[in-house]
């Protein structure tokens, strides 16, 4: 398992790509955020020596892991934006990659919606801000 430097290195380096791809490929952009995102939860537990396998049960995807530790830092640090935020970031990322619940291409929707990638940028910093 890669240590706290690592993950955090790697969130800086998703968060950089997903700002030079957010005007010609945003669904990119919003996928590449819940990656940035996914590394900072990760390096927090590092940091704290959380093992996130422990949480959900133990047939769970690692997402889902990922998702329940996420309630259980949200509850422990008494921030519940931190929860909200992350499902934000999951759940654009889902749309962005398997065109969850759209009618039309991921690129189109989010060419259209610019304010759902601005907003995958902010949920990150909210993850970020509320991990700091």
């Amino acid at each position: 398992m890669a240590d706290s430097t690592l993950h955090a290195q790697q969130s800086e380096s998703n968060k950089n790509a997903a700002s030079y791809v957010r005007k010609d490929f945003p669904d990119w952009a919003v996928t590449i955020c819940f990656y940035a995102a996914l590394h900072l939860i990760e390096s927090y537990a590092a940091n704290n020596g959380d093992d996130i396998n422990r949480y959900g049960v133990p047939s769970d995807p690692p997402h889902t892991k990922r998702q329940a530790y996420v309630g259980q830092i949200s509850n422990r640090i008494r921030n519940r934006e931190l929860r909200k935020a992350y499902d934000k970031l999951y759940d654009g990322s889902l749309m962005s990659r398997y065109m969850k619940d759209l009618d039309q291409s991921a690129v189109a929707y989010y060419q259209f919606a610019k304010n759902k990638v601005d907003g995958a940028f902010k949920d990150l910093a909210v993850v970020k801000a509320a991990l700091s």
